[in-house]
């Protein structure tokens, strides 16, 4: 991977967990280390299918949406496998919707590191 990759990686996992902190721990009481947890998986699943496969394919608003439908379902199946993480119907749907208003404005500017995004921004629905 390019440093450029690894640059918007760290911004996305940043965003997804300060997203994740509003959501998980000041909402449902977790720790900030299961917030943590939660923003790796979530980052992980978003950069993979939404940055790199959606969003040169159907554009900036259908990304962004999938992707805060993505974080919200490994929000969901991280709490099944970890007891301790509790995860309310609230907390995943403010989750879903921040992680979603967030990659709308963190889309275009992904587009500007060379390599990370396939494809000319613009391309796909908008």
């Amino acid at each position: 991977m390019k440093l450029n990759t690894y640059i918007a990686l760290l911004i996305r996992l940043v965003i997804t967990f300060v997203v994740a902190l509003i959501a998980f721990t000041a909402i449902d009481g977790n720790s900030a280390g299961l917030a943590f947890l939660i923003a790796l998986a979530a980052a992980a699943v978003n950069y993979y299918f939404g940055d790199r496969m959606a969003l040169p394919k159907h554009g900036n608003t259908t990304a962004s949406v999938g992707n805060g439908i993505m974080a919200a379902a490994a929000a969901f199946l991280l709490s099944l496998v970890f007891p301790a993480l509790t995860v309310s119907a609230a907390a995943l749907i403010i989750f879903a919707i921040l992680i979603a208003i967030a990659d709308y404005f963190f889309h275009p500017i992904l587009h500007r590191f060379k390599g990370v995004v396939s494809g000319e921004p613009g391309q796909g629905q908008q």
